[in-house]
């Protein structure tokens, strides 16, 4: 529970406050604003912390384990969104971060998502998948296979394909 709540809250709340706490008056100023805006940036944010809450439910039921790396799931799972696409908790987190970064408009909103879903985007493929690869070997090769890592599929992978 403690990392569900740890770095989530890290990386949606406390950075982007710092960001915005420390960052000068230009980068954190309004640069666009548009009728609805807010509902729409708390519609994508709500996406993504059903995405965020459902992947971590996940983990934890049928991977026995958690988003953290120091108790990372023993069993792969491949239910729900994973059936769509590998990376929908770091989607998740991505969507939130979308949805603050409309609400706030800012410089240093976008900077924080762009930084985030590139360092995400380098630090997956090089480190994250090579792990999985070594823990669930020819299972996540068959997974990697049937399901891209950020565009999801149409249709659910039923495993069969």
């Amino acid at each position: 529970m403690i990392a569900f709540i740890l770095l989530p809250f890290m990386v949606l709340i406390v950075l982007p406050t710092l960001s915005h706490l420390w960052l000068p008056a230009q980068f954190t100023q309004r640069f666009f604003s548009f009728t609805g805006q807010g509902l729409i940036a708390i519609i994508i944010s709500l996406m993504g912390m059903v995405l965020l809450y459902t992947t971590n439910s996940l983990f934890v039921q049928f991977g026995k384990g958690t988003l953290a790396p120091w108790s990372p799931p023993e069993k792969l799972v491949i239910r729900g969104p994973y059936r769509y696409i590998r990376q929908p908790m770091i989607s998740g987190v991505i969507l939130v971060l979308a949805g603050e970064f409309l609400f706030l408009a800012s410089w240093g909103a976008l900077a924080w998502l762009l930084v985030f879903t590139v360092a995400n985007m380098v630090y997956i493929p090089l480190f994250e998948e090579k792990a999985l690869l070594k823990r669930f070997g020819g299972k996540y090769v068959r997974y990697q296979k049937n399901v891209r890592s950020w565009i999801p599929r149409l249709h659910a992978w039923d495993r069969e394909d």
